[in-house]
């Protein structure tokens, strides 16, 4: 336990650290970062962390950078996110291809050892691990969307730690946040190519047509689902009402249940994609 909060306090200070360093130079202090992360690379004792050594860096900098410039915090969540995640999946395919490490094995190992240790019954751990089986072969194939997904809750809770330190710099000028998150409005026709190729392709014949389909479909979906949230946090804030009944009432749908969460989440990407027309808060596109 002792050495999760050395390596979070190690995390957060690299982050502050790195952004403050790209806010005071910006692009300059790559000068600094590229031998940095050359150099955690090259005597890391495994490159299999090289993702780990690299979170820090990338949303410390653009942090840093996005603060210095005045961006919107659409361009941190893109540019970080989006980042992130071609890191992590990359180095998931490249350990599977060519290192021979497989973390869904991995995972399955683990908890195996972990199972043995509480005992349970025969038929009971048979149905777990057939379960996470069925999970795996899901798994395997939504690798992009899942890095996605953990690359975009890393840099939300970034931006939170780097802004609570910029708040206490006299003189910062907050940026823009998600409730003027506006996607382009050509994106939209990246979640329909998306979803087509998911739905028109054939998984056996266009195995890798069809899961680039549907991870093109979910990722550019999670982005039209934060712009609802910005929908919504805008008519917040225009009815002076407290911005924190948003998050509480996600967090209320996802107590109540999986199934809530769900259809919840489609209901408010339909809105994001939506506010494409109708242009809710009137800022079109940007």
């Amino acid at each position: 336990m002792s050495s999760f909060f050395a390596a979070a306090l190690i995390g957060i200070s690299l982050i502050i650290g790195s952004s403050y360093i790209f806010y005071r130079w910006e692009l300059k202090a790559a000068l600094i970062f590229i031998p940095l992360i050359l150099f955690s690379v090259m005597y890391g004792d495994h490159n299999k962390n090289i993702p780990a050594m690299l979170v820090p860096f990338i949303i410390g900098g653009l942090c840093g950078y996005t603060f210095k410039t005045g961006r919107s915090l659409k361009f941190f969540i893109l540019s970080s996110s989006l980042s992130l995640a071609v890191v992590f999946a990359g180095n998931f395919y490249y350990q599977k291809i060519y290192g021979n490490i497989n973390y869904l094995e991995d995972s399955k190992a683990l908890m195996i050892k972990l199972i043995d240790s509480y005992k349970l019954p025969p038929h009971k751990k048979k149905q777990i691990i057939e379960d996470f089986d069925k999970m795996a072969i899901i798994a395997s194939d939504l690798i992009p969307f899942s890095s996605f997904i953990y690359s975009l809750l890393l840099s939300s809770m970034g931006y939170l730690i780097a802004k609570l330190f910029y708040l206490r710099i006299p003189g910062f000028t907050n940026i823009k946040g998600i409730e003027s998150f506006r996607l382009n409005d050509y994106t939209i026709f990246l979640l329909i190519a998306g979803w087509l190729l998911f739905i028109l392709s054939d998984a056996d014949r266009n195995y890798i047509i069809y899961y680039a389909g549907i991870n093109i479909a979910l990722i550019t979906s999670i982005l039209y689902f934060l712009q609802a949230m910005g929908v919504i946090k805008h008519f917040l804030l225009k009815k002076n009402l407290p911005s924190i009944l948003l998050p509480l009432s996600l967090f209320i749908v996802l107590i109540i249940g999986l199934e809530a969460a769900i259809f919840v989440s489609i209901l408010l990407t339909g809105l994001g994609t939506l506010d494409l027309w109708a242009d809710f808060r009137k800022i079109g596109s940007t």
